[in-house]
């Protein structure tokens, strides 16, 4: 038993050495890593690469061709909605980029008194066409 414990106690002894060797290396680095003023150096103009010099050119934007393009349409949104008409009260759903546009789309319609009960973000099939 007395063996076994000295034996222990070597390996504790060697443990505790690589231990403080580890530490004193990990200190080492760091301060020269940290510590340490970095090292100046003179760079001459002809070490220097120049930047080309970009021109853009801006008459693009008055081309004729941009003149032809046409915008997208806004983004629709689903409105459910309750209006009146001669036959009586009507309900369904209409998509319009705004509550003003499904309104007039609406009033087009010949649909009148007309109220937005929900109005839903987004759509009910994301996968539709716009």
């Amino acid at each position: 038993m007395a063996l076994t414990i000295l034996k222990e106690k070597k390996k504790q002894r060697k443990l505790v050495i690589v231990l403080v060797v580890l530490i004193i290396l990990i200190v080492v680095v760091n301060y020269k890593n940290f510590f340490d003023k970095p090292k100046t150096e003179q760079i001459s103009f002809e070490q220097v690469k120049l930047i080309p010099r970009i021109n853009i050119d801006f008459n693009l934007l008055n081309s004729p061709i941009l003149a032809l393009l046409k915008s997208f349409d806004l983004i629709g949104l689903e409105y459910e909605y309750t209006a009146t008409t001669e036959e009586g009260e009507v309900t369904g759903t209409i998509i319009a980029a705004s509550e003003e546009e499904a309104r007039r789309l609406l009033a087009e319609m010949g649909l009148l008194d007309i109220s937005f009960e929900d109005i839903e973000t987004g759509r009910r099939n994301p996968f539709m066409p716009y």
